[in-house]
């Protein structure tokens, strides 16, 4: 949960170079170039996957930190900041006297990160953690190479008769990128709304009030809420199970309540 080792993945990024190689070579249809950077994301891909993984099922807890939680939501906000860093990285490429701003565009859209947190599910075998998380990571991928992409042909690199074809690929991909994003954004939001529900919300159960704080809620199957649970009196198992099935119906879905009782004098 180290910010700072997170901000050096960032900025060493490994596979911004080749991504955006791989625009390049897909808008002017260059083999060579494309194959060769492919191979070099892959090869990347299965380096940070296999790293993450092995440390991961190496080490004998599991601690669901918020720098993963991080990169379990990917959404339509995602996907417009990985376009905007593509068509940074792009002007980088292209302009040496922007080349410098490199690493602020890694920082920004961020690709080993997701890619680490992928790997860490597939070290745990959380299917959740996997899948939001590669999202994000595709995300990141194909918002850089369309951006990156459009750019370069803007930036006059090919004709836009040769870039046609490609970028009909591209914006499909982008399309299908763009569906479950959008109801991840939903989702997101709702998950907002039901954390400002419940955050300081009280509930009298037996006689006695209990009141939520702090609250976080975490996309799992079922979904899962942290909070402290603040009572003037004793809380015991009854009230909790009862303060579950009121946040079960208030919610309308079934939910994991990981709560830390304080008794409040």
């Amino acid at each position: 949960d180290s910010a700072s080792v997170v901000i050096g993945a960032m900025v060493l990024a490994p596979l911004m170079a080749p991504m955006v190689s791989f625009s390049m070579g897909v808008l002017r249809k260059d083999s060579n170039l494309f194959w060769n950077s492919l191979g070099t994301i892959a090869v990347g891909i299965a380096l940070a996957l296999g790293a993450s993984a092995l440390f991961s099922s190496l080490i004998p807890f599991q601690n669901w930190t918020d720098e993963l939680s991080g990169r379990l939501q990917p959404s339509l906000l995602d996907l417009s900041v990985a376009v905007i860093s593509g068509i940074a990285a792009a002007f980088a490429k292209a302009d040496a006297k922007v080349a410098q701003s490199l690493a602020g565009v890694a920082i920004a859209v961020a690709l080993v990160p997701p890619l680490s947190v992928v790997g860490i599910g597939i070290g745990w075998m959380e299917w959740t953690i996997i899948s939001n998380a590669m999202l994000l990571f595709l995300t990141n991928l194909v918002g850089i190479v369309m951006a990156a992409s459009l750019t370069f042909l803007v930036l006059g690199y090919s004709t836009g008769v040769k870039a046609k074809v490609s970028f009909w690929m591209l914006g499909a991909s982008l399309i299908l990128i763009a569906v479950p994003l959008y109801f991840s954004f939903g989702k997101m939001a709702a998950h907002a709304n039901a954390q400002r529900l419940l955050n300081e919300r009280s509930f009298t159960i037996h006689g006695k009030e209990l009141t939520l704080s702090h609250v976080e809620l975490h996309d799992k199957t079922p979904l899962r809420i942290r909070c402290d649970v603040r009572s003037a009196s004793d809380i015991g198992d009854e009230e909790m199970k009862t303060l579950k099935q009121r946040l079960n119906a208030l919610l309308e879905s079934p939910v994991v309540l990981e709560a830390r009782i304080i008794r409040v004098y």
